[in-house]
């Protein structure tokens, strides 16, 4: 059921629905709470629907495990700035 529901929150995503990419990545995150897909697309859906506050909340303060990519490494530096759009 994760994987589907972690495939479901990246087609809402992509979809610009992001009420339910978070609703769907939240039920992904009740069973695994470091789930490195479902904190990214949250907190992207979060991002996306200008829920700043949110965002950096869910998303920003938990990219311990995201840095390595250039993307987690824009995403924590904007989070810190304070600048998410």
């Amino acid at each position: 059921m994760k994987l589907l529901r972690l495939n479901i929150s990246q087609a809402y995503l992509k979809n610009k629905e992001y009420e339910s990419c978070i609703e769907h990545a939240s039920k992904v995150l009740e069973v695994d709470n470091n789930n490195p897909k479902a904190l990214y697309r949250r907190g992207m859906a979060y991002s996306k629907s200008q829920e700043y506050e949110q965002a950096k909340v869910k998303f920003i303060d938990n990219l311990d495990w995201f840095p390595r990519t250039v993307e987690g490494r824009s995403w924590k530096q904007r989070g810190q700035e304070g600048n998410l759009e």
